[in-house]
């Protein structure tokens, strides 16, 4: 049986989160920083993170391997 090169569940979920938050941490940090309100800029940082979680579990349960029929 052909070797599939996809990803399960969770190293999926891990790599496409990791690259997500590593991506967006300069553009949350140049936002955050001339922010005139620190609570609304924390707030608009924990939204974007979880959008970014969303984003990665949409993306891993794509890339999740497929069941093996034997």
């Amino acid at each position: 049986m052909n070797y599939s090169r996809r990803f399960d569940f969770s190293r999926a979920f891990k790599v496409l989160s990791c690259v997500a938050v590593m991506s967006v941490i300069p553009v949350l940090l140049e936002h955050l920083y001339p922010a005139m309100d620190p609570k609304q800029g924390i707030i608009d940082m924990a939204l974007v993170v979880v959008v970014c979680i969303v984003l990665s579990i949409i993306g891993a349960w794509v890339a999740r391997r497929p069941k093996q029929y034997y």
